[in-house]
């Protein structure tokens, strides 16, 4: 089928209200991207104040917009507001001709995967990558009746629903866990059971930065050896692209992993990435380990799972945060900071008891992000037939 392609700065102009409905001392909804969730455009937290708080880099928006963000378009940010509000000037008030273009089918298309793949080949700055929105604007989206926008976007509400059901089954399983922990053990920054506090120095029988060498050939092949984008909350993503180095023996003997050890990211331009950490827990073939990483072998007085997942928490990193150095955009932490935090030292088998709980908590998560993904593959396909006018 063959729609009629139209600029989306003809159909759904940036236009920002003019003449807000305001009352100076009630407060207003003020949106910045942090509350932004990436991917679903759901906002996390609402946070109303007076007016004159907000600043001045803002615009003001309501339920007729569609606010899309233009810094870092890979994280697909696009909001549908519900309510009048002032808005961090990062997101454009696109104002959909209500005649021409329905605003859920706008926010779908913005979101789908082809569209969110090119607008991220079109972004300038390095550092705080924004759309071109002179590119923007004249990018021509398909535009068929009125009637056929608000069928598509009405399939693609239900098939949405389906999968964020499924994506809150998995912070249900995550938020159980985390109050599993804190109910045993407590915040380990304020420590409200008075377990001991240690230097982890004195729990850690060996630690050693990984391999600083890179693939000098553009083939990828040789020996697997992880990066910091291969260590996640949840442990350590084998995937398709794994980074390879053909290694020497003796590097080899150095670098590889064991299952049980704990990898530590040590630096990142990022400070909330730092001190985030993941237990090996084997492959099929050997596996070692570069120079982002730490790799730390603890003493028996530890569980590496349970100091990983208290490391992970927001208590953990408060504190990883204090030994964190920066220089020249870079947040980093040495071996010696490392074994210079301070953290409680539970009872081991209180240690292994939430290691069972979390060992089949995360079978329940796996089996819920399998299905997830499988999930998310399908909007994808049907978003992309959607907009193809095949459904």
């Amino acid at each position: 089928m063959s729609w009629p392609l139209v600029k989306i700065g003809d159909v759904a102009p940036s236009k920002p209200i003019k003449n807000p409905d305001i009352i100076d001392e009630k407060p207003v909804w003020l949106l910045n991207l942090d509350k932004v969730e990436s991917q679903s455009g759901v906002v996390t937290e609402k946070v109303y104040d007076l007016v004159k708080s907000a600043g001045s880099s803002t615009h003001w928006f309501d339920e007729r917009h569609v606010l899309y963000s233009k810094l870092r378009p890979y994280l697909n940010k696009v909001v549908l507001p519900d309510e009048q509000g002032l808005a961090t000037t990062e997101l454009v008030p696109l104002c959909p001709d209500g005649e021409r273009l329905d605003r859920r089918y706008l926010t779908y298309y913005l979101r789908s995967k082809y569209f969110v793949n090119w607008i991220s080949d079109q972004v300038a700055g390095a550092k705080m990558p924004r759309v071109s929105m002179n590119t923007f604007w004249n990018h021509k989206i398909p535009l068929p009746s009125l009637e056929e926008q608000k069928r598509i976007a009405a399939i693609l509400d239900k098939a949405d629903t389906i999968r964020r059901k499924r994506q809150q089954a998995i912070k249900l399983a995550d938020d159980f866990l985390r109050s599993v922990f804190l109910d045993m053990f407590g915040d380990p920054v304020t420590n409200p059971k008075s377990w001991q506090v240690e230097l982890l120095g004195e729990h850690i029988r060996h630690a050693n930065n990984g391999l600083s060498r890179r693939r000098k050939v553009e083939e990828n092949i040789g020996d697997i050896v992880l990066r910091l984008q291969d260590v996640h909350y949840e442990g350590i993503r084998f995937g398709k692209e794994l980074n390879r180095v053909d290694l020497e023996d003796k590097e080899k003997s150095r670098y590889r992993l064991d299952i049980g050890d704990l990898l530590f990211i040590r630096v990142n331009g990022n400070p909330e990435y730092v001190g985030r950490s993941a237990v090996f827990e084997g492959f099929n073939e050997a596996v070692f380990h570069n120079d982002h990483l730490i790799r730390i072998k603890v003493k028996d007085s530890f569980n590496s799972r349970f100091l990983s997942y208290m490391l992970n928490l927001p208590g953990g990193k408060k504190i990883i945060s204090s030994k964190t150095k920066t220089s020249a955009g870079q947040h980093t932490i040495s071996q010696g900071g490392i074994e210079s935090l301070e953290f409680i030292i539970p009872p081991i088998d209180l240690q292994n008891k939430f290691v069972e709980i979390q060992s089949k908590v995360k079978m329940q998560l796996t089996r819920q992000s399998v299905s997830f993904n499988e999930l998310t593959h399908s909007f994808d396909s049907l978003s992309q037939k959607a907009f193809a006018g095949e459904l």
